[in-house]
Formats: C-alpha cells, structure tokens, sequence
C-alpha cells in the first residue's frame, strides 16, 4: 500500500514539474553523484524494482566507495529544527565524491523508480556549463514539500545515503523486519524518519501549490 502510495506521489510530482522550464534530459547527469539521499520505502521501490527485473542486484561500487554524504537530519527534523527558530548544522557533501552507482553511460538505470531527490534536481540552465543550478523558487518550496510527505508515510523507517540504504534492506532479514514495521538498526550511517504536522510553504507560494497539496491529500486518505 506505502509503495503504490509512493508511486502516486511520483506521479503527481512529475505532472506538476512537467511545464516547468528546464534544461534536464538524458545524458545530462551532472548532478548523478553519489550523495543522493532516500528514504527506506524509497529504498524498497527500488530493491523491488531491480528484482522484478532480474537484475543482478546492487552495484559494486555501493560497497566499495565509503566516502559519501551521510545525513544527520531528516527533512521533517530539519523542518521542526526551521519552526524552533534554531540552526541547522552544516554537514559535509561535495559532488567530486563521485557518480551514483546506478549510473551507467550517462543514463540512470533504475531511471523509472528514482528516488523524490533525483526527480527534484531541475535546472534552468547547463549546471555543468555554468557550476551551479538554477531552481524556480516555487520548485524548491515543492520539493520540500513532497518529501515530507514521503517521509511522514515511511515514518517507522528510515532516512539516509542511498548507497547505505540500499545495502542494509538488501539484506533478506533487514527487509522482512522493514515490511512488519519493526526494522530497528543499530547502523549510524541511516537515522529515523520523523513525522510532522507542519509544512514547509512560504506564504508567498500557499496559493500556488494549494492543487498540488489537495492531490497529495486525496491520494493520502483514501
């Protein structure tokens, strides 16, 4: 049920990002690198994706390549952390760790289920040619926005690098405990996922993503 769920917020996500000015398209895969960040649902999507379609399994590079960015806060932590007035620690990410290992003549291989993150990278222009990104302020705040309701369904999962979420659920015993809900890692490199009540929509945008926020909410309580 969470995955179909998942997988109607893809949907929506892509319908609304669709009329959008961007450079994105295939081959363009500046911002494929190994620092993508997921949760353990979006984690199961994809392990239920590549065994659907007898992949081999992951790639060797997720269990060579140690260095990777490591959240220490989730999106919704980050959100209560924003509410509270506090500030929010810096944390090490730099591109040049790496591609991501799904990643395979520039095109993504597991392209039909990636993850929220790599959907939400959308730029107005070349980042390569230009060193940076350029994001419609209205796609940010959505962003944000979907991933907390992702985070708020897999809420009794889990949040991290996709690299170490994809191994810990790629074990048989992980991913049964992950699917009963009582999945409890002792692994520092994941953290627990947090539900939120409070959504991160500027005022200036509350209008404007008014449709995109009743869709979520007819799908969620159906």
């Amino acid at each position: 049920m969470k995955l179909n769920l998942l997988n109607n917020i893809y949907r929506i996500y892509d319908q609304f990002i669709k009329n959008f000015k961007k450079t994105c398209k295939i081959g363009c895969c500046h911002c494929c690198t190994c620092n993508v960040t997921i949760t353990s649902l979006e984690a199961y999507g994809i392990i239920n994706y590549i065994r659907k379609n007898k992949k081999s399994g992951l790639p060797e590079p997720f269990f060579e390549n140690e260095k990777r960015f490591k959240p220490k806060l989730t999106t919704n932590q980050i959100v209560e952390l924003c509410i509270k007035g506090e500030n929010i620690p810096q944390e090490d990410n730099n591109p040049n760790w790496g591609n991501c290992s799904f990643l395979s003549d520039k095109t993504c291989s597991i392209y039909q289920v990636r993850p929220l993150m790599c959907r939400s990278q959308i730029s107005e222009h070349n980042c390569k040619k230009n060193g940076y990104s350029l994001i419609d302020p209205l796609i940010l705040t959505a962003n944000n926005l979907f991933l907390q309701y992702i985070e708020n369904i897999d809420f009794k999962g889990y949040f991290g690098n996709i690299a170490d979420m994809l191994i810990i659920l790629s074990k048989k015993n992980n991913l049964k405990k992950y699917l009963n809900d009582s999945l409890v890692s002792a692994d520092n490199s994941i953290i627990r996922n947090s539900k939120s009540k409070i959504l991160m929509i500027p005022p200036e945008h509350r209008i404007k993503i008014m449709p995109v926020l009743n869709k979520l909410n007819q799908i969620i309580t159906k």
